[in-house]
């Protein structure tokens, strides 16, 4: 009665007719049924159904445990228990300094570094030991805690079993497997609103499921949103799944050994054999809500730029931690090889790294095995993981140590200096000891990184923009595209593609661009295919939820519908002037190809223009058939500020894959979307969840409100054209104030709403661009002709004024070109001393007439005549004596004015020149 009708058969095999399947049916007494399938030569295929009438879900581990036709292909596998529990503590920040090292006491400098507390309150992860059976006693060995949580050590084939209590407070919970493909196991990706509804504070739930994933570097966090709590976030942590086979097996018992009691233990889970875990991240003293408010409202500090004016990031840099702490120290023996996997799990940026100055031999980006190639450093964004192999130098001894550098790629020529700094100490004997950092010193050569590289130098995932922006960041910059797949990863990728057989349909192709509007508009937006961009919001309810409907769709949820089985093409753009981070759940992507921008030709001060490098489905489809299917497979890329990448990627089985940007202040903000892989329906598709799936009706999750939804504010007076328009759909309510807020709502509101500031003038704003231009030019032509007009009012000499009353200077005649300049006092003087000179004028000019016409008549006349000519010379000079005191006053008077005004006489002066 068990056995499911054709229809479901088909929808959960999707067998082909002809060939030969096996199956062996085993029923439990736990009210569960298995089918397994293995096709003759090839990798078996796993599924589990309820039966009848009941809704318990099957339970993973005892799947695991039934016989099974390949005994010996699984043989090794087992169960790997955790439990966790989130909670908020103190963790300890510069008290984990020792006072001898230079790391923040020194570097980076004093202008660049931010006051850090001693202690930082933080949401950590604690992880219940074997030992420790009851709930006050969890955590209790876990004396030397730190900014990361535990690793976490799987083999392939194994059940990995985590339980998560959380005892935050105030928020929800979940956690997403960050690079694992989750076949069959969609309800434990971890993505709130999408595959589950948060875990409520003071309960927990159970993520069950089969690692079947490529042997690799991942890791695990949060992927619930802002924490309520006024903590940052710590919860995340490496995973690491080892292949299969006897010694490895042993291996991660050992590892395991503390949690699940599996027997011996080792003494450091990051640093065993020849295997040492390096998780980076960037550290911030606020919390993500925190920052992204003040984001919003233009309230964080400055945030600098590259060597090519790219922004590095949406914060400016605080702190930095690699495997927890700001001071890590690595052991290491002479003459050994060593993989090194290297994690960047921060929220904001991306790190150029440096093991010591030595090669690095590239094995495996994002857990995909790649034909090796040496470098000498490798650029992680977040998210991102490289697993690189490094020799020690025989000629080391014990006791020396060296810089492990992961720098930010801020500016150095401007003098930046920030990253985050970790020391690689040489021991002489095969040890996996972490050494007390307290204990170590500082390694004798310079802890900065240097300005210049030669051309000989060569980073792995960077993009060289010289080419382009005639600014280069020092050596060689190698793109992830030049990476290819090793035959491994070929091999592997060949038995498990379900894709259907070729047909003579073209493989569709979709363009997914990307959009950040500025302050005060502060958002990010995501568009397909040419249509409204769209500031995503997940729904409050689950969608694989049973009671989840259409009416439980936010308006501006961004779903992206593909077919299953099928090979798709995807093309990335963006419009921002920094690079990004792009995750897909659920699916590998073939890094196909990457194109940059030209900055001075596509960008402004804002933004850049769409990339038109692929500017048809046809150009992308030859791209993609030129490079085949060795391209390399990465989970995590970057998107080019103002670039393009293109990706392919083949879809499975009908499901919902989250993809957004793991900038996590861009996350949350809206540039992410939903993949619908063959209209898979959600609630509707029958799919048996969990007993103690979290709730989708649960006070908490009902205690918080949907974000809105509304039609941008537009504003064409915005400068540089960075205003939003009709094509825009914005989901938070700082931006949807022109229609939501009471004042918009009244009837009589007669002004502008949104949140810009206008002007009163009914104008717009190109009147006044051209008013402005209008306006200049008239000043320019005003200065074409300011030699003749200053001339004419500064410098010429009236013929009646003589030089027994005016002095000249010569540096007076020097200012002025066509001659000296008159002794008057400019207009700009109190009207007393311009009516007093106006005066002192007329004076002289009436006395020299005087003069003159007295001395004709003397010469002339009778004698008769001399009294009078007598009477006339007192009168002449009873005025001269009164017309030359008070020009020596008035001199005085004009000489003080004319010093003020020297300067701005020579600087006309050098204007006319030039």
């Amino acid at each position: 009665n068990s056995i499911p009708s054709s229809r479901e058969w088909k929808n959960k095999t999707h067998i082909t007719n002809g060939e030969v399947i096996r199956m062996h049916f085993v029923m439990q007494m736990q009210l569960e049924s298995a089918w397994r399938l293995e096709e003759k030569g090839v990798s078996k295929l796993r599924f589990c159904l309820p039966l009848p009438g009941f809704v318990s879900h099957p339970s993973r581990a005892h799947i695991n445990s039934l016989s099974k036709s390949n005994q010996h292909a699984d043989e090794d596998a087992a169960v790997r228990s955790f439990h966790f529990d989130a909670r908020v503590k103190y963790i300890p920040l510069l008290r984990s300094l020792p006072n001898h090292t230079a790391i923040y006491h020194q570097w980076p400098p004093k202008q660049l570094r931010k006051t850090l507390p001693d202690y930082i309150s933080a949401a950590v992860v604690i992880a219940q030991t074997a030992n420790e059976s009851s709930e006050d006693d969890a955590g209790s060995s876990n004396s030397d805690l730190s900014l990361v949580g535990p690793p976490i050590h799987v083999q392939l084939g194994d059940t990995l079993s985590v339980m998560l209590k959380n005892s935050l407070p105030t928020s929800g919970l979940s956690i997403h497997w960050h690079g694992f493909e989750m076949t069959n196991a969609l309800e434990f990706d971890g993505v709130v609103g999408v595959t589950q509804c948060p875990i409520s504070p003071h309960t927990q739930f159970r993520y069950e499921f089969e690692v079947d994933e490529n042997p690799g570097s991942y890791w695990w966090h949060t992927h619930s949103g802002t924490l309520g709590v006024h903590a940052i976030n710590a919860i995340h942590g490496p995973l690491v799944v080892h292949p299969r086979g006897k010694e490895k097996k042993e291996l991660v018992d050992k590892l395991n050994g503390s949690f699940n009691g599996t027997g011996e233990e080792v003494k450091s889970q990051w640093y065993y054999e020849d295997e040492r875990i390096l998780f980076f991240k960037d550290g911030f003293i606020h919390p993500d809500a925190l920052h992204l408010t003040n984001q919003m409202g233009g309230l964080n500090e400055a945030v600098s730029k590259d060597d090519s004016g790219y922004t590095v990031s949406s914060s400016a840099w605080e702190f930095g931690t690699c495997n927890g702490r700001m001071r890590e120290v690595v052991p290491v023996s002479p003459g050994k090889t060593y993989k090194f996997r290297l994690m960047n799990g921060g929220a904001h940026y991306g790190l150029r790294i440096n093991i010591a100055d030595l090669n690095m031999t590239i094995l495996a980006a994002d857990s995909e095995s790649v034909e090796a190639v040496v470098v000498n450093e490798v650029f992680l964004h977040t998210a991102e993981r490289f697993d690189v192999e490094i020799t020690i130098p025989n000629d080391w001894v014990e006791g020396d140590s060296f810089w492990i550098r992961a720098d930010s790629i801020e500016s150095s020529s401007q003098g930046y200096q920030n990253g985050i700094r970790s020391i690689l100490k040489v021991v002489d004997h095969d040890s996996s000891d972490s050494e007390n950092a307290f204990e170590v010193n500082d390694p004798i050569d310079s802890i900065k990184s240097p300005l210049e590289r030669t051309n000989d130098h060569m980073t792995m995932n960077c993009f060289d923009r010289a080419t382009f922006d005639g600014a280069s960041n020092g050596g060689r910059c190698l793109p992830i595209s030049t990476l290819s797949r090793s035959q491994a990863s070929l091999n592997r990728k060949n038995e498990s593609n379900n894709t259907k057989e070729e047909t003579a349909v073209a493989v569709p192709v979709h363009f997914i661009d990307s959009h950040f509007q500025p302050y005060p508009q502060h958002s990010h937006f995501i568009s397909f295919d040419g249509g409204s961009f769209v500031q995503h919001v997940n729904p409050r309810k689950a969608m694989l939820d049973s009671s989840f409907g259409p009416q439980d769709m936010h308006p501006n949820t961004n779903v992206l519908h593909v077919p299953a089985y099928s090979t798709v093409l995807l093309v990335w753009r963006s419009t921002t002037l920094m690079d990004h981070p792009m995750h897909l759940h659920g699916l590998k992507m073939s890094i196909i190809d990457i194109a940059l921008p030209n900055k001075r030709q596509d960008c402004t001060l804002s933004k850049c223009k769409l990339n038109s490098v692929y500017e048809s489905h046809e150009d992308v489809r030859a791209v993609a058939e030129s490079k085949g299917d060795i391209s390399v497979l990465k989970d995590t890329f970057i998107l080019p500020a103002g670039g393009a990448v293109v990706t392919q990627i083949h879809t499975q089985e009908p499901s919902l894959w989250y993809s957004h940007c793991h900038l996590e202040m861009h996350h949350f903000d809206g540039m992410s979307f939903i993949m619908n892989v063959g209209n898979y329906s959600g609630g509707g598709s029958g799919r048996v969840l969990p007993s103690d799936y979290p709730s989708c009706d649960s006070p908490f999750l009902q205690a918080h409100i949907q974000y809105p939804s509304c039609d941008c504010y537009e504003n064409p007076n915005r400068i540089l054209s960075t205003y939003l328009t009709a094509d825009y759909k914005c989901s938070r309510d700082h931006l949807c104030q022109h229609v939501s807020s009471r004042a918009a709502n009244l009837e009589k509101y007669h002004f502008a709403g949104g949140d810009e500031i206008h002007s009163a003038y009914k104008m717009s704003g190109y009147a006044i661009s051209l008013i402005s231009l209008a306006s200049v030019c008239v000043v320019l032509v005003l200065m074409r002709y300011r030699k003749t007009w200053f001339n004419n009012q500064l410098c010429a000499r009236p013929d009646h004024i003589g030089p027994d009353h005016i002095e000249e200077s010569e540096e007076r005649d020097k200012c002025c070109i066509n001659g000296p300049i008159p002794n008057f006092v400019p207009e700009s003087q109190p009207d007393t001393h311009s009516d007093s000179s106006s005066l002192g004028l007329n004076i002289v000019a009436t006395v020299h007439s005087i003069g003159t016409t007295a001395h004709s008549i003397g010469t002339s006349a009778h004698p008769s005549s001399e009294g009078v000519y007598t009477a006339i010379q007192v009168k002449r000079k009873k005025y001269e004596d009164a017309a030359s005191h008070f020009m020596k006053q008035l001199n005085e008077i004009v000489r003080a004015q004319f010093q003020m005004y020297m300067p701005f006489c020579k600087y006309l002066n050098d204007l006319s020149l030039w």
